[in-house]
């Protein structure tokens, strides 16, 4: 086989890779996500090396989901971690090693350019309905609420998890207001779609989480400012899957 054919083959090879990928990727988000217990937020990091460091420690660690957030970085240049992030996802998927969701936060267009699995939506920021719109009836729509009444409204509008908080003070976000631990045990009376507690989850506050309902939990700060974020998800991880053991049936 000259050079230009095998050029080629591997070309045609790669691009079967990624279809396959994706594929992969949309046949199974939504089961993925039932059994998702944690969803780590990471920024874009000054560059891409840390980045990609951390999201592998995660993803070797267990951590079911992650989400590209970073308020702060221009729009190509979260393309260009999105885009890194999701090769990294996919080289581990090829070769039959577990892989989180990736959700990109509040930008749709970045979620569509860097073919994430789903796009985590603010109260102020798309709605549900037009993201769905943009970007297809395969991803995952995620939703930010802060009362009940919020928590109705985006299942209605197809929202398919919810955010539930702000449980405690984030170094991640700043809140005027705090739903607190009463709006995670109306949550868990009321609220039929998969839902993380969110808002300053830490390995402290971790506990009184999850004594209000929470079986699934957003951390930020408390992991990827960490000496071993791996590390630090992987104790929480344990701890989430303890409390569904617990309570599933024998």
């Amino acid at each position: 086989i000259s050079a230009s054919w095998a050029a080629e083959i591997e070309r045609l090879r790669y691009r079967l890779y990624t279809v396959e990928a994706a594929l992969t990727r949309t046949q199974n988000a939504r089961e993925r996500l039932a059994n998702v217990q944690l969803c780590v937020l990471v920024p874009a990091f000054d560059d891409e090396a840390r980045c990609l460091d951390v999201v592998e420690q995660l993803a070797d660690a267990g951590v079911g989901m992650v989400q590209l957030r970073d308020k702060h970085c221009a729009a190509r240049e979260l393309v260009a971690r999105g885009r890194a992030i999701r090769k990294l996802l996919d080289a581990r998927v090829r070769s039959g090693v577990p892989a989180p969701l990736l959700i990109v936060n509040d930008r749709v267009d970045v979620a569509a350019a860097v073919r994430a699995d789903g796009v985590h939506l603010g109260q102020d920021d798309l709605a549900p309905a037009d993201a769905r719109a943009a970007l297809g009836p395969d991803v995952l729509i995620g939703v930010s609420t802060h009362c009940l009444a919020q928590a109705e409204q985006a299942a209605l509008d197809g929202a398919d998890y919810l955010g539930v908080g702000p449980t405690f003070p984030s170094r991640t976000k700043q809140f005027d207001d705090f739903a607190g631990l009463a709006y995670l045990r109306a949550a868990a009376e009321s609220i039929a779609l998969p839902w993380f507690a969110i808002g300053g989850i830490s390995r402290d506050t971790l506990d009184q989480a999850v004594a209000c309902g929470a079986a699934r939990v957003a951390v930020g700060h408390a992991v990827v400012a960490a000496a071993e974020p791996g590390d630090v998800a992987r104790e929480l991880g344990k701890r989430l899957a303890a409390v569904r053991n617990r309570e599933t049936p024998s």
